[in-house]
This record gives structure tokens, sequence and C-alpha cells, in this order.
């Protein structure tokens, strides 16, 4: 199992994440949402490991995270980082081939190459393998980084915003791949998004974020309603469900002021 529990954080001085509480379970995948500056990547960083809370902690089957390892972290929690250009130059292969880094004590070996070959070949992206970076579009990159975590062989899997500038098509697969983690492989996946209908439709759980706390969580249709969404985007929309998943419309903004953004729903 794989939680927070009285989770905050501070940077710079400043509250990003404040007493965030929540279970993700194996076979899901969660979707993190809210307004810019929620303080979704925070609480996904935390998550990972990369931002040291002030208070609380996160946990895994039981441990704390920071009492474990960051080798023996590197098996257990893949990172995927909103959509970068590495510092120097790399090949689709040698990418991919970084996610085997917690398993290698001396060098590359045959189960390593294999591991990646097969990677490459389940994503549909094994004709770039000698490609750079630099070369081949942005969802293909965001499979190869996808093919990276999954190099890492690790039970959760954290995603920022991977369809960030992505085409709808490459969307459309980025997330399915996402849900057959989940649905297939039994992984615990999290990822953050911005577009509502899409973590509706391929979410089990969403926690929705605001000013740094958690609003409210539970499944899509719990979190997804015209009060919510009022309070937190300050919009009045549409909420219904389509045939292929819900449907979101806004309708008009909320006048700015009052209160609308200082209520949280406590659902624990």
């Amino acid at each position: 199992m794989f939680e927070v529990k009285d989770l905050s954080c501070r940077r710079s001085g400043k509250d990003i994440l404040l007493n965030a509480s929540a279970t993700f379970n194996k076979g899901d995948i969660t979707a993190i949402i809210g307004p810019n500056g929620a303080g979704k990547t925070t609480l996904l960083k935390c998550l990972a490991g990369f931002l040291k809370p002030s208070q609380g902690e996160v946990m895994l089957n039981g441990k704390p995270l920071s009492s474990i390892s960051l080798k023996d972290r590197a098996r257990k929690i893949s990172f995927v980082p909103q959509a970068t250009s590495p510092a120097f130059p790399l090949t689709v292969f040698e990418m991919v081939m970084h996610g085997r880094r917690p398993y290698v004590n001396w060098g590359i070996g045959k189960k390593d190459r294999r591991i990646v070959t097969n990677l490459l070949k389940k994503l549909h992206i094994e004709e770039l393998s000698g490609c750079f970076l630099d070369e081949i579009s942005g969802g293909q990159k965001q499979k190869a980084a996808i093919a990276r975590a999954l190099a890492q062989q690790t039970e959760v899997i954290l995603l920022d915003e991977p369809t960030s500038a992505l085409d709808i098509r490459y969307e459309y697969e980025v997330l399915q791949i996402g849900r057959d983690l989940a649905k297939k492989e039994g992984r615990t996946v999290i990822m953050v998004l911005h577009d509502l209908e899409l973590a509706a439709r391929f979410s089990d759980r969403i926690v929705l974020v605001n000013n740094g706390r958690i609003f409210f969580k539970g499944r899509p249709d719990e979190v997804m309603t015209q009060e919510h969404l009022r309070k937190v985007y300050e919009v009045n929309t549409v909420v219904e469900q389509g045939t292929a998943g819900m449907k979101i419309t806004v309708t008009s903004p909320v006048k700015r002021g009052g209160e609308i953004n200082e209520t949280v729903i406590d659902n624990s």
C-alpha cells in the first residue's frame, strides 16, 4: 500500500502542501487534479521522495519512504517528469536503459538489454531505438520516458502531466498505457492531469487539490460535481455522462471574491 499521512511541505518559507492524507491502492490509477499552483506537482514529488516534507510521512508497504535507501526506492517507485530535453545527446535505447541503473552493478548485461528491447516493442517504438531524442516527436519522447520508468520494474509509477503538449492520439495512447499498467499488471499508477474529462475517463480515483490542501478525493463521479468545480476552479459547469465518459462544459466564470477558495471538504 502507498499512502501519505498528514503531509505538509514548505518551500522558500511558504507552505505549498498542508496536512495531505490519501491512500493509493495497488491496481488503481489515480489522477491528481486542481488549478495551477494548487500543489499537485509538489504532492507528486513528495510521493517520489524528491521533496522532503516539513511534517507527515509517505508510507510504502507500511514503511516510511525516508527509511528506504535511494537504490531500493528506485526499485519501488519510478517517476516520469513533464517532457524535458536531456542535457546531452541520448538515443531512445540509451534513455530507456537508464531505467536499469538500480539493478546494474558492474555493467549492462543481456538481461538488461532484453528488458529494454521488449519494452520498446511493447510501446511500439522499437523502430526509434537508434534515434536521438531531439529527432523524435513529443509523443514519442513521452513513450520513451514511460519505457524508462517501466525498465525500473517498480510497483509504483508517478507521472507528472504525461499528456502535456501532446496531440489527441498520443494523449489517448499514453493514458491507455497507464491504465493497462494498473489493470493488467497490478501497478499503482498516480498522475497529475489538467484535462478533467481525461482524468474522469481514465482514473479509478481522483484527488482534487486546492490551495495546497486536498479538497476532495474519491471516484470521478464523486469528485467531478458542479459544486466542487465551482468552488475550486471558479467556473460554472454542466457535468453529464456522455457515450465515451464524463462531459464537462464550462458555461461561465464565477465572480471572484467571497469564500470560494477557502472551503475544504474533509471526506476522509
